[in-house]
């Protein structure tokens, strides 16, 4: 069986919930509404910039409202304001990070994220167990792009081959995959995630 030192985990719905309606359903319970604004905030170019680093915060504000009547103009700078207060961590994945780091294991967060990381990033307890964390916006490339794992991996000094990579994201570890990192598409089930890791022998 494959031998690994270093486990690297994504960070959205792996180690945290990320869910954009939950999070705008915070600030209006008007369901045509939220679906309005989830789409116009997080599923447009300005997010993926943000988590480039290629824009900042006002300049995306900026631009979303553009395409927005006036009437959601309040609304939409109160979500891009605190949006990151409803990120909430998954316990379970604390357990399993200390077992790891107890084993050995050296630890490594691949995360698209925006700036805003070094806001919330405190109050997600399991951060403080990883020895170096990569954020797209800091280096300006986001998975699954092949830049982005060549410049992580030459940040944290590692190789890939001797890596396993957790993400919720098929393209992110089929990427992964094509540079020689093992990995295992999460689903949300701890469980299987678990049992999975059992089966690889690492743990």
């Amino acid at each position: 069986m494959k031998q690994y030192k270093n486990i690297v985990f994504d960070m959205g719905n792996v180690l945290i919930d990320y869910s954009p309606h939950t999070i705008v359903s915070q600030f209006t319970q008007d369901e045509s509404i939220i679906n309005r604004l989830v789409k116009e905030i997080f599923y447009q170019q300005e997010w993926l910039d943000l988590d480039q680093g290629l824009i900042n915060d006002d300049e995306a504000y900026a631009q979303v409202i553009k395409r927005l009547d006036s009437s959601y103009h309040t609304i939409t700078k109160s979500i891009f304001d605190h949006w990151h207060e409803y990120l909430f961590e998954r316990i379970e994945m604390f357990e399993l990070l200390k077992n790891l780091k107890q084993r050995g294991y050296k630890l490594y967060l691949f995360s698209n994220a925006s700036p805003r990381f070094y806001q919330y990033e405190h109050n997600i307890k399991c951060l403080s167990l990883f020895d170096q964390k990569i954020i797209s916006a800091d280096i300006k490339y986001s998975k699954p792009s092949h830049d982005f794992y060549q410049k992580a991996f030459e940040i944290c000094g590692i190789n890939a081959n001797e890596s396993f990579f957790i993400d919720d994201s098929v393209q992110n570890i089929l990427m992964a995959n094509q540079l020689n990192m093992d990995g295992y598409i999460h689903n949300g089930t701890y469980q299987l995630l678990y049992n999975y890791l059992r089966k690889c022998e690492i743990l």
